[in-house]
């Protein structure tokens, strides 16, 4: 159009039928919506805005020949805008080449009557979720957010919570498509059956069927809760098919829990945090798993307070007569590989039975801690029973199960029983390097390995752990230790009559070719080493530190008043219960001297220079 005015040339260029990123027209908010049914085009880019409270039916976003359609509803001003669904169904579906932005101060609230997500994302749509909040509702899968297979949705700011899964797949979120959440908050959603025996729960906060990237937010607060079955990811659960990565973030204060009324049920709880199902993925890069919960009542077991991971099989340990606690943190019987972030603050807790605070590696399980830190986990059993008893504070790995320390730390976990760091029971644990430092138990402060373990330490430090009874460092019972590396130094064993600040080795071996063992105490006997009954100890390496005048790097023998007793062993004492083959070393033992000692024979073998022989 061109109009003269004056003198002057004006050209006026009309658009039609609206310009990209625009407003869209209307009087309410269904009429803005009815515009963009009739008028939208294929790479549109619409804002729909509202300023009052909306109360609408289910809607679908759906445009037949068009695609590439970004539709954006914000709220004006600072004041939150409420919509509330009017009748059943989704307040939202995402068809295909449609992408919906959610803006901040929307509060969608759904239904506690409905039998559908919230907002649902077929194949080939998307969500964006740049704040808000999608809460309320209640349906079987997804109670917030159904993603489908090809869709997307992305969380950037926001909040998802107080929605409902029942029965029993992701209260908040459900994943069959892409979900990449790099901001924002899913919290207080709840995934629960209470209606049928052998029923099962699964992923309170968000169920993973096909892929989800955690760059940033907070998964918390939310619970997968049963009566009569089994239940799965307080915060999140991974399907077979599903898999998690998690590279930022916080997933915390979750809980999966069974609450079966009666005794001696095989009914049990997984995966406080997350649970990850046979053929799922869940790959830790960074971010931290803390204080969640799994818990079982009256005789039901427990399993990985923090994360769940199975590959193959059921889960093992299951005992019908007794209730047992199993990885507060984690518990894997797949593959775990931890390349950064923590572990921290989590509890396995059973009336009798408790085994690995931080984490429990089951039959065939694999975990390998590359960076991060296992840190003030606790493994404890509420009962006094003498029968009863808790292993494994930071680490619990059982038969067949691999640990590989490639860096890292364990530190600050505590088991009243045996290994406050880390306890191996017929399992494989090799230290590459990292920190196993400044854990508490009854025995093996830093370490515990039984019954046919191997624990192979090439380098690294395990320092400042203490045990009531023997091995301050490091206890091996019928068991294999091989130290051809780094240090074990400044830890303690304080009961009157213990042994072993460093390593107390009862009925094992201990094979010694490097590094070196210094400023550990003993109360009894062998401040450094201390080998008993029918244990083998080897040493071609390395150095054990030994008593002559004070100093930091000194291994001794002190009573609970701090004095120096004498031929106890500062360095080394070993023993088959009968004196007439007691040897000892009571000054350093260095890296040029070689001795042996073989306590399974009868009588039992010696060789080197030790201090006196009989």
């Amino acid at each position: 159009m061109k109009i003269t005015f004056f003198g002057l040339i004006i050209i006026l260029t009309v658009l039609s039928p609206l310009a990209a990123a625009d407003l869209v027209p209307g009087s309410s908010f269904i009429a803005k919506m009815r515009w963009l049914s009739m008028n939208a085009q294929s790479g549109g880019d619409y804002t729909v805005e509202v300023d009052s409270e909306q109360n609408i039916n289910p809607t679908t976003l759906s445009y037949t020949g068009k695609n590439n359609i970004k539709i954006t509803i914000q709220a004006l001003g600072a004041r939150s805008v409420i919509f509330t669904l009017a009748d059943k169904g989704s307040m939202f579906t995402v068809e295909s080449g449609v992408t919906l932005v959610l803006g901040d101060n929307l509060v969608m609230k759904g239904r506690s009557d409905n039998k559908a997500s919230l907002i649902q994302v077929n194949s080939g749509g998307s969500l964006i979720m740049n704040g808000g909040q999608i809460s309320s509702n209640t349906t079987s899968l997804g109670g917030g957010v159904y993603v489908n297979s090809g869709g997307n949705f992305t969380m950037i700011n926001g909040k998802i919570s107080g929605n409902t899964s029942s029965p029993a797949h992701g209260g908040g979120v459900y994943v069959a498509g892409t979900f990449n959440m790099s901001g924002g908050e899913i919290f207080g959603n709840t995934s629960s059956s209470s209606s049928h025996y052998g029923d099962y729960s699964y992923g309170g906060g968000v169920y993973v069927a096909g892929t989800f990237t955690m760059n940033g937010g907070k998964i918390y607060d939310n619970t997968s809760s049963v009566s009569y079955g089994n239940s799965y990811g307080g915060g999140v659960f991974v399907d077979g098919s599903g898999t998690f990565t998690m590279n930022k973030g916080e997933i915390s204060g979750n809980t999966s829990s069974n609450s079966y009324p009666y005794r001696n049920s095989s009914y049990s709880s997984y995966g406080g945090g997350v649970a990850v199902n046979q053929g799922g993925t869940f790959t830790m890069n960074n971010g931290e798993i803390i204080g969640n919960t799994s818990s079982s009542s009256n005789s039901s077991s427990s399993y990985g307070g923090g994360v769940y991971a199975q590959q193959v099989g059921g889960p093992g340990f299951i005992d019908s007569s007794s209730s047992s606690s199993y990885g507060g943190g984690v518990y894997t019987k797949g593959t775990f590989n931890m390349k950064a972030g923590e572990i921290s603050s989590n509890i396995a807790n059973s009336f009798s039975n408790a085994y690995g605070g931080g984490v429990f590696i089951d039959e065939r399980g694999t975990f390998t801690l590359d960076a991060g830190k296992i840190s003030n986990n606790t493994s404890s059993a509420s009962s006094s029973s003498l029968n009863n008893s808790s292993y494994g504070g930071g680490v619990f790995v059982t038969e067949n199960g691999t640990f590989t320390m490639n860096n890292g730390e364990v530190s600050g976990n505590t088991a009243s029983s045996g290994g406050g760091g880390v306890f191996v029971f017929s399992g494989t644990f090799t230290m590459s390097k990292g920190l196993i430092s400044a854990n508490t138990s009854g025995a093996g402060g830093g370490v515990f390995v039984y019954a046919n373990a191997i624990f192979t330490m090439a380098d690294g430090v395990i320092s400042r752990n203490a045990s009531y009874s023997y091995g301050g460092g490091v206890t091996v019972s019928d068991s294999t230790f091989n130290m051809k590396g780094g240090a074990i130094s400044g830890n303690t064993s304080t009961n009157p009559e213990s042994y072993g600040g460093g390593v107390c080795v009862f009925g094992g071996t201990f094979a010694m070719s490097g590094g070196a063992i210094s400023g550990n105490t003993a109360s009894y006997y062998g401040g450094g080493v201390a080998v008993t009954g029918n244990g083998v100890f080897t040493k071609t390496g390395g150095s054990i530190s030994g008593y002559k005048g004070e100093g930091s790097d000194i291994n001794a023998v002190r009573n609970s008043s701090g004095a120096i007793q004498t031929n106890k062993g500062h360095a080394i004492y070993v023993n088959n219960d009968n004196d007439a083959y007691m040897r000892k070393k009571e000054e350093t033992s260095g890296s040029r001297d070689n001795l042996s000692y073989n306590g399974k024979v009868n009588p039992p073998t010696s060789g080197g220079e030790w201090d006196w022989d009989y």
